[in-house]
């Protein structure tokens, strides 16, 4: 079998990037089968949970495409948008196995993710997206009150 497929892995933890590779492979779900096996060890059962997400991210190009925009892209779908362009969804696999509930709220502190090596610049915004993901949405309020602010509520 050719290994011809370029397949994009990054880790993201804690809101910054610790490591990205390309690998060429058969097809991306062996890469995600295999990935996920490796992952299963640094998971914490008793902590977190093990999930593994499919996404879809779409990417506009703009028309007319040219002959190796075509021959990239036309495993994705392509489809015209009303605006005029192109739409290309390129599927993402998120394997998030450091996790926690925060109240109502979801965090992922340790995720790879999967996907097709596009380009540099797909990269980065993948990058972006991981970085977002593991940022973590935890609010911590504080507030200070000195005795008379206490008084003045009890009133």
């Amino acid at each position: 079998m050719a290994m011809d497929t370029e397949i994009l892995i990054l880790d993201s933890e804690h809101g910054s990037i610790k490591d990205t590779r390309v690998v060429k492979a058969d097809n991306l779900w062996n890469v995600v089968k295999d990935e996920a096996k490796k992952l299963i060890d640094l998971w914490e059962p008793s902590f977190s949970d093990f999930v593994i997400i499919k996404e879809n991210y779409e990417i506009s190009l703009s028309l007319p495409l040219t002959k190796e925009q075509f021959e990239k892209y036309s495993k994705f779908n392509i489809r015209r948008s009303r605006e005029g362009y192109a739409l290309v969804n390129i599927p993402v696999y998120i394997i998030s196995y450091d996790n926690e509930w925060i109240e109502d709220d979801y965090l992922d502190k340790k995720v790879r993710i999967i996907t097709y090596y596009v380009d540099e610049e797909y990269v980065e915004e993948i990058k972006s997206w991981a970085e977002q993901i593991t940022k973590g949405m935890r609010r911590e309020f504080r507030i200070e009150l000195t005795e008379e602010d206490l008084e003045h509520l009890e009133e």
